[in-house]
């Protein structure tokens, strides 16, 4: 995913992203919760 834009006003964020794989666009939520998970390491 590139160029991500988050944008928080008192009714609504709204998460905005530019053309990745064909896909571009806006979500505009009242509520947004992001979480992230360690990739795996090799152990080679």
């Amino acid at each position: 995913m590139f160029g991500l834009g988050i944008e928080i006003d008192p009714d609504a964020t709204t998460l905005s992203f530019e053309s990745s794989y064909g896909v571009h666009g806006w979500i505009k939520a009242r509520r947004v919760v992001v979480s992230f998970e360690p990739r795996p390491t090799s152990l080679a």
